[in-house]
């Protein structure tokens, strides 16, 4: 920065010299000609940059078919807008689909008539468990009835059987219940496979995200692959610029400093960008020369969405906004006052003024003029 503003320094001093060299460099003889160019006082903004070439970065997401088949229709171009939900495209799987599901069906079907057969059984066991306790119990009510027909031990051992009953038919219960709920789960996972194969012999393809489509990999007829990308669409709210600095210019480049961007495809207007990240690992050409990768956060609404798109990366060292400037060549240093021509009524005046920052070619006015004010440049040719 320091030397930046000795350069700036030097400027001002060359280009206030420049019109007396003219003057005493004329030959002799030679006419001399005084050219004189009128400049308006404006408000503007000035800053110092340092300049670096980037590329616009828009991340984005695949989208997959899920299944291997031939595209059956197509909604949607690169450069397209997208809603997520939005159908891009359809297609038609491959017969290798319906007999892998054949196959799945068949596998199911077997399970469930396992199972049906399975329950069957523990019914079947169920009842008969039903049936013995209901006779073990109207014995023992006999032996209540006819106390004196049955002895004690006796009646504990029907006691003994009605229990062992009991116990038995509570687990064939449980085991039934069990079989019931495995049979559900089994038939609901027929169902959704089954769901699922009759929707996939239409297959919609949907975004996954709002975007701007950035690459297309199929067409009408063509075949696609289950695993392949489909399409990607990028998210232009999330984009970036990647910038190289070279290593001699990386002591004016901090992370959270703003930045100028000017993209190639819309140049002239400005979108502003904050350093994000700064890469520790340098990378060197084949001259040697070492540059670092600077990530630059795009801060403004992007009218294009053109991933790659060439930028002029501005790095902001110092900047002041909305102030009063003229050119450098329009000051002139006078026994070490600064003086500027201003027109008035009657013609012109010299007036001092005092500066303040500079860009190297115009100037801050802090006193002197106002804007709107014309002041003249007077040069030799």
């Amino acid at each position: 920065m320091k030397k930046k503003i000795i350069y700036s320094a030097l400027l001002i001093a060359v280009i206030s010299i420049y019109p007396l060299y003219n003057y005493f460099s004329v030959a002799e003889g030679e006419e001399i000609v005084e050219k004189i160019t009128e400049v308006k006082v404006r408000k503007d903004d000035l800053r110092i940059t340092q300049l670096a070439d980037g590329n616009l970065i828009i991340p984005s997401i695949d989208v997959l078919s899920g299944y291997d088949g031939v595209v059956t229709e197509m909604n949607y171009k690169i450069g397209n807008y997208v809603e997520k939900g939005d159908l891009i495209a359809r297609l038609i799987p491959v017969d290798d689909l319906t007999e892998k599901w054949q196959q799945e069906a068949t596998d199911y079907q077997r399970k469930l008539l396992n199972f049906d057969g399975d329950i069957q059984d523990k019914r079947i066991a169920i009842e008969k468990l039903e049936s013995n306790l209901e006779l073990e119990e109207k014995t023992y009510e006999l032996m209540n009835e006819y106390p004196d027909m049955y002895s004690l031990n006796e009646k504990k051992n029907q006691e003994t059987v009605i229990g062992e009953i009991k116990s038995d038919l509570n687990f064939a219960q449980k085991d039934l219940t069990a079989l019931y709920n495995e049979y559900n789960i089994a038939k609901n996972e027929y169902e959704s496979a089954k769901e699922e194969y009759e929707m996939s012999t239409d297959v919609e393809i949907l975004a996954v995200q709002s975007g701007t489509i950035l690459s297309m990999n199929y067409d009408i007829g063509s075949e696609v692959k289950a695993n392949n990308t489909f399409a990607s669409i990028g998210n232009k709210e999330s984009a970036y610029v990647i910038a190289e600095v070279l290593e001699l210019d990386m002591g004016l480049v901090e992370e959270g400093q703003r930045v100028i961007l000017n993209f190639e495809i819309d140049f002239g207007k400005e979108y502003s960008g904050t350093v994000e990240y700064i890469s520790p690992l340098g990378k060197s050409d084949n001259n040697g020369i070492i540059s670092y990768e600077v990530k630059i956060a795009v801060d403004d609404q992007l009218n294009k969405t053109l991933d790659g798109l060439s930028a002029l990366v501005e790095f902001v060292i110092k900047e002041k906004s909305d102030v009063v400037i003229i050119p450098n060549s329009a000051v002139k240093i006078v026994e070490g006052k600064q003086q500027v021509e201003v027109e008035t009524e009657n013609g012109s005046e010299i007036r001092e003024i005092i500066t303040g920052f500079t860009d190297g070619i115009s100037t801050e006015v802090i006193t002197g003029l106002t804007e709107g004010e014309t002041i003249f440049i007077r040069t030799i040719k």
